[in-house]
């Protein structure tokens, strides 16, 4: 399984925006950090994300959709499909005051994630922790819920600094990485050595 982060903004298609076509998972300028401007989830109708994502590019909305390459049985051929790697989730950065409905008015946006109708903000690193994980590892997959086991904080690597818990799966290592902003759960393959426990 193959794991990519489609990363858009109003200029292109795939990764952090600029005029050419860019390869997936790979930014290609900075995270935009303004006063103004947060990351936020939105709800989206199932299989839409994709194509909300360049409608929202479209309208110059960056926006992130982590993705993954599956590889998909039927009863006379294989093939690789490209899906969403949190399943109706779309990540926008707004000034939500000025673009909340630019955003909503797409056809396929349910809702914007949050307590009692409040957007909630999505911590700046959780998205680069997204990217990471998309970047980085062909491992990570999506987890339903959060498994007991030891916190730990990784210590080398491309995702040294992420804190998370760790699991063992069929004789291999793997970080959950909650997000709590969204209460969902990734997971991705590491190397014990690079783990260190948090007391």
């Amino acid at each position: 399984m193959k794991v990519s982060g489609i990363l858009s903004t109003g200029t292109a298609n795939i990764t952090m925006s600029d005029p050419a076509p860019a390869h997936p998972g790979k930014i290609k300028a900075p995270f935009p950090s303004t006063d103004q401007k947060s990351w936020y989830a939105i709800y989206v109708r199932s299989r839409h994300e994709l194509t909300i994502s360049d409608l929202l590019t479209q309208k110059g909305i960056t926006n992130l959709v982590p993705v993954v390459d599956e590889i998909r049985q039927w009863s006379d051929r294989r093939k690789k499909v490209t899906v969403p790697l949190i399943r109706g989730y779309v990540f926008v950065n707004i000034d939500i005051s000025r673009e909340k409905f630019v955003v909503l008015q797409n056809e396929g946006v349910v809702k914007f994630i949050g307590i009692k109708g409040v957007p909630s903000i999505i911590p700046e690193h959780e998205i680069r922790w997204l990217d990471l994980l998309t970047t980085h590892s062909d491992t990570a997959r999506y987890e339903n819920s959060l498994k007991v086991g030891q916190s730990v904080i990784v210590i080398a690597g491309p995702f040294k600094g992420i804190r998370g818990q760790i699991v063992e799966t069929r004789n291999t290592s793997r970080l959950l990485i909650s997000f709590e902003s969204i209460s969902q759960v990734i997971s991705v393959e590491i190397k014990p050595e690079y783990l260190k426990k948090i007391s």
